[in-house]
């Protein structure tokens, strides 16, 4: 049997172990282990569980970080539910590499309460969230940005959000992660493609891109640079967590983040 075999055998497997322990574990907090999850209305039809016990939810509600990319000399905002630490580190990591898919499902609710620092009712969104290659997305058997952007639509119904994945991965690069700044910055030029007929869709329309992380900004800013140049209005980059580091020399780099409002009422940043 040859190297490729084993590995696809191997990830089998694995893709097995995990949804059979996620499903003994189903009734216990993925992340401690031990506060109790409920099932919830979600979309208004059916009723889907939580993955994280009431406890470990509220440690979410952080302090919202907030800037802009320069794209094509036009400011690009964006808007991060948090720090890329701690716990929003770790729920990251288990959707994207042990399997909690189901993990979007709460996430998108802070998502959800993101989007009210920026959404104007008056105007229908499109949202599309940052696509994997084919043979990424095969391997892990989703893409997390997808499921958040799906459970971000069917929050309450939300009519001022259209999701549309318009965005294809042309090329099959290494994880962003793994790649020194100016590295990330050449792993993903025109990494980026639009599906055919996707520009008439864009053309004058206010744009969403979702992504889980955002590290250099480079991949935002390609994937924001393609839709400014089919015509969007207006893009704005939604993300779960932003690392804390500078973004010295870059071109990209954002204005400092600003602190603003806590998830949730009654708080205030520090």
């Amino acid at each position: 049997m040859n190297t490729k075999s084993l590995k696809v055998i191997h990830s089998l497997c694995r893709s097995f172990a995990i949804k059979v322990l996620g499903e003994l574990t189903r009734s216990k907090c993925c992340l401690c282990r031990r506060g109790e999850v409920v099932a919830t209305a979600f979309g208004g039809s059916i009723s889907l569980p939580h993955r994280l016990c009431p406890a470990c939810f509220n440690k979410l509600r952080q302090p919202i970080l907030t800037g802009y990319l320069l794209v094509q000399e036009k400011p690009v905002p964006f808007f991060c539910a948090g720090a890329y630490e701690g716990i929003f580190q770790s729920l990251i990591h288990k959707i994207k590499y042990q399997g909690e898919a189901a993990l979007c499902f709460d996430l998108a609710i802070v998502l959800d309460k993101l989007t009210g620092e920026f959404l104007k009712p008056e105007i229908n969104y499109l949202l599309l969230p940052i696509p994997l290659h084919p043979k990424r997305r095969r391997e892990r058997g989703y893409n997390q940005c997808e499921l958040l952007a799906k459970s971000l639509c069917r929050r309450k119904g939300k009519a001022a959000l259209t999701y549309k994945p318009l965005l294809l991965r042309a090329k099959d690069t290494p994880p962003q992660h793994s790649l020194t700044r100016q590295e990330r910055i050449a792993n993903v030029k025109s990494v980026f493609a639009l599906k055919k007929g996707a520009a008439n869709t864009i053309k004058d329309r206010h744009v969403i891109l979702l992504d889980d992380v955002l590290t250099s900004g480079a991949t935002a800013h390609e994937a924001a640079l393609l839709l400014l140049s089919a015509g969007a209005r207006e893009v704005v980059v939604l993300t779960l967590a932003r690392t804390i580091k500078k973004w010295d020399g870059l071109k990209t780099r954002p204005a400092p983040f600003e602190t603003s409002a806590l998830l949730g009422k009654g708080a205030h940043p520090p």
